[in-house]
């Protein structure tokens, strides 16, 4: 037993010297931090006091912020900001909490002073409120010195930038937002307790064009972490996005969906939120076994540096591939899940 832990240690202290990066703050770096932990604490004491479940929306909207953080964590870097600040890897838990404390005040002033609105008329006001603010903090990290992008994400981009921030950010906020977003409002009517009452007759095409535009929306935020090699021209939608494996991913989803929903329409929002879960993950994990086997998925350089070396039994798949991949897939299907929500209740 001694042996064992003291190879685990040995490998977790490998794996840290592996992922090194600068974590030395500066003094305005901790200054920032000092305000963002300030404006947090503020955000969960006003939710505590004055919102229904609060404290429990603001950890649905951190765990969303979690969720896209992981699996785009590749894409960029969050340095200098203190041994204290980090999760995993280069994911700083202050961050997160900044992040969600922006999207539960978004939450918050549209719910009040909208309230008359329905949901899906909210839902782009949400959007409004956030993004500026989303784009000046950006912007501050970037000033720092603590954010900053992949060689992949950099050869994407245009170079143009807007108040000192790539403009291709004014495209990003918005569609990661929306994302996480609905996350949060999805496993809302959970902790709430609202009634969410399923339809006997499902609208087929709207579900399908829902899971469209959330495939999509994911599929441009990822897009620079992993190359689609060798598909035919024809099938390249924008950059690598190909129409071969967006619509396979589009076409699962909506199935686990459909299916769940009609042969399982008794059981509550969470078990039918893993079943369609669970439907999509043995859909996706073989496909993309033999995709990267057969040389049609290529990880980029960044991604494969974030690998902590650990694969799927008696595969060559990673192992952050494989958790990744419900991780990729929660909040597409919170996504969707919530807007034929608020679309059936109106």
């Amino acid at each position: 037993m001694i042996e064992f832990y003291r190879r685990l240690y040995a490998a977790a202290d490998a794996m840290y010297k592996a992922h090194a990066f600068d974590r030395t703050p500066t003094g305005p770096i901790i200054a920032f931090e000092l305000l963002l932990l300030a404006f947090s604490a503020f955000t969960l004491f006003w939710l505590w006091k004055n919102q229904k479940k609060g404290v429990q929306q603001f950890l649905l909207a951190a765990g969303g912020l979690f969720l896209h953080q992981f699996f785009t964590s590749p894409m960029w870097h969050n340095y200098k900001l203190g041994w204290w600040s980090y999760l995993y890897q280069d994911i700083s838990w202050i961050s997160t909490f900044a992040w969600a404390s922006m999207i539960m005040w978004a939450i918050v002033l549209v719910d009040r002073f909208f309230e008359t609105l329905p949901d899906w008329k909210r839902f782009p006001l949400y959007l409004a409120f956030l993004a500026p603010a989303a784009l000046v903090y950006e912007a501050i990290l970037l000033k720092l010195g603590v954010s900053g992008y992949s060689p992949e994400v950099q050869q994407s981009i245009s170079g143009y930038t807007l108040l000192g921030t790539p403009v291709e950010t004014f495209v990003y906020v918005p569609v990661f937002m929306a994302l996480v977003v609905s996350f949060t409002k999805y496993w809302s009517f959970y902790i709430l307790g609202k009634p969410v009452i399923p339809l006997r007759s499902r609208p087929w095409l709207r579900s399908f064009s829902i899971t469209l535009v959330s495939v999509l929306l994911f599929e441009i935020t990822v897009e620079p972490m992993v190359q689609n090699v060798g598909f035919p021209a024809w099938a390249y939608l924008f950059h690598d996005i190909t129409l071969v494996l967006t619509g396979a991913w589009v076409l699962l989803t909506w199935l686990a969906i459909n299916l769940v929903d009609k042969f399982l329409i008794h059981f509550s929002l969470r078990g039918k939120f893993l079943a369609y879960l669970g439907i999509v993950f043995v859909g996706v994990l073989p496909a993309e076994l033999w995709l990267i086997a057969s040389g049609y998925r290529v990880y980029g350089p960044s991604t494969v540096a974030a690998f902590t070396g650990f694969h799927i039994p008696f595969t060559n798949l990673p192992m952050e591939v494989a958790f990744g991949i419900p991780l990729y897939f929660a909040l597409i299907l919170s996504f969707v899940k919530y807007w034929e929500i608020i679309l059936d209740n109106k």
